[in-house]
């Protein structure tokens, strides 16, 4: 009889007493679940779950209180207020999960009667899917090049790659950052890879990032200097190129000095170029006038051909 009582006595206590619920209206997380966020969400939502004492609602050995009271004589059943507190919870915990997810994930949840089948059909769901981009990110991050990017571009996109190798469980240290974009640069930055390869002490991720985008500006300005503003290069450094080019053909007035003791009299505007060969050895008149390196005509030379 007093055990009788004794049950009695905590089946009041529970029903005036309920453990604490968790709404579905508590913004207990900051993010909804989506394609991409999975491991994010998953700590975030787990944290509060735990934080609540509800862990036992989506635990793979989780089982309901008996739903009726046996009183051991031939009376019915009486509903058991544990059952009913427990289903309560379980239906606001499920709400509450069904509540963070959006919308597209919604329709993966029809047919799902309990917290637990939610928490295990997402598990299942995003297992796998989760392994598969976290080597996606991987291979992206040992193979980014920074190319046509700029440097605020390129150094973006490694750090979005490491930022979701973080959140998957893997971060990537800062030094690592440094080498992956290091390997990713192209040979116009090699002053700043082998200053940051050869330093003992070594760099911040910030410091880095200073030194690149420094080096970048320079490079700017550098090729600025050697481009007119509509694209075309200086005429100085266009009749540089083609005077060092044409020095190896020979000029339309030059003469065959090889004849020994004879004599050759080239013509020009008025006035003529003479040429003696002795000895295999030839003399130029002092009269003679100029002749441009450029375009073989006399009275100007290559440095005044494009004035």
């Amino acid at each position: 009889m007093s055990s009788s009582r004794s049950s009695e006595s905590n089946v009041n206590t529970m029903a005036t007493n309920p453990t604490p619920f968790i709404h579905p209206q508590h913004q207990l997380i900051s993010i909804k679940l989506t394609d991409s966020n999975y491991l994010l969400w998953r700590q975030q939502t787990y944290s509060a779950i735990v934080g609540y004492g509800l862990e036992s609602f989506i635990a793979a050995d989780s089982t309901p209180p008996p739903r009726f009271l046996s009183s051991g004589s031939t009376d019915a059943p009486s509903l058991n207020p544990e059952f009913a507190t427990w289903v309560r919870q379980d239906q606001l915990l499920m709400s509450w999960l069904l509540s963070s997810l959006s919308e597209n994930l919604l329709i993966m949840m029809v047919g799902k009667t309990n917290s637990q089948e939610v928490w295990n059909s997402l598990e299942s769901n995003f297992s796998g899917l989760s392994k598969a981009r976290l080597m996606h990110h991987k291979l992206q991050l040992q193979t980014l090049k920074k190319g046509s990017n700029t440097m605020r571009e390129f150094l973006g996109k490694v750090k979005a790659c490491c930022d979701a190798l973080g959140v998957a469980g893997e971060p990537v240290s800062e030094q690592n950052q440094i080498l992956y974009i290091l390997a990713g640069l192209g040979t116009e930055y090699n002053p700043a890879v082998v200053a940051v390869t050869s330093r003992v002490e070594p760099y911040s991720l910030n410091e880095v990032y200073a030194m690149l985008l420094s080096l970048e500006s320079r490079l700017d300005i550098s090729t600025q200097t050697l481009v007119n503003p509509d694209g075309s290069i200086p005429s100085a450094n266009l009749a540089q190129n083609n005077s060092s080019t044409n020095q190896k053909a020979p000029s339309p007035f030059s003469t065959n000095n090889n004849t020994r003791g004879g004599f050759s009299n080239h013509r020009g505007r008025g006035r003529s170029t003479n040429y003696r060969g002795r000895g295999g050895r030839g003399y130029r008149n002092s009269n003679a006038r100029p002749s441009c390196q450029l375009c073989g005509l006399n009275n100007h030379t290559a440095d005044s051909f494009y004035e």
